[in-house]
């Protein structure tokens, strides 16, 4: 008898950009309403949320991209029976559910110090509802995040490591980012986004040709 699939978690950036330009009259809207483009003005997000009424929604359908791309990759997985659950590692909200609603927003960490993103990082408190998320028990775990991004969910430096509560941890990610993680993890050095994505989606349908318990 063949085991129960196990269960898959993946990590995934969001992207930059939620496409704001292309939803058409949302820069009308925020004039309308005096408000600024999202960025990480997180307190204001209760008359986003309000204000943005048809622009909002669960971040599967907002966040658009490379993001979309791993999306349909998961999905298509899932109906062949795999496990995954998909988080968000995102500047604005921290880590999130994939139907979490969220508002289209502008914001990256891409220029900003350590010490900024570790500031972002421990106001939206990336490492508890990390470990309240690893906490479940998942047999792997696939990271897919741009630099600054991987640095909320993996700070060596400051002590944290992901790969200490992972049971097999698989990483996409820029050549640079490799220094912070032991020999114990699968790294997967890919220079562009649409590299990293098109990995995944290659090792989910392994995952679905071979028997689970094989990986």
């Amino acid at each position: 008898m063949e085991r129960k699939p196990k269960r898959i978690l993946v990590l995934v950036s969001a992207p930059k950009l939620t496409h704001l330009c292309h939803q058409k009259g949302l820069m009308s809207r925020l004039k309308t309403i005096n408000l600024p483009i999202p960025t990480d003005n997180l307190e204001l997000e209760k008359k986003y949320l309000e204000a943005l009424r048809g622009y909002s929604g669960k971040a599967n359908k907002v966040f658009g991209g490379i993001f979309r791309e791993a999306c349909a990759s998961i999905r298509a997985s899932r109906s062949l029976g795999l496990k995954i659950d998909l988080f968000v590692v995102s500047p604005r909200y921290g880590i999130i559910g994939e139907d979490d609603i969220v508002v289209p927003y502008a914001f990256s960490l891409s220029r900003l110090s350590k010490s900024e993103v570790r500031a972002i990082s421990l106001k939206l408190k990336v490492k508890e509802r990390l470990l309240s998320i690893l906490k479940q028990g998942y047999d792997l775990v696939f990271l897919m995040c741009n630099k600054k991004d991987l640095l909320m969910v993996n700070d060596p430096e400051m002590g944290f490591k992901i790969e200490e509560y992972c049971n097999e941890l698989t990483v996409f990610a820029a050549p640079s980012s490799s220094v912070g993680f032991g020999k114990g993890v699968i790294f997967h050095s890919r220079k562009y986004a649409s590299e990293r994505s098109a990995l995944l989606a290659k090792m989910l349908e392994d995952l679905n040709i071979r028997r689970i318990d094989e990986y």
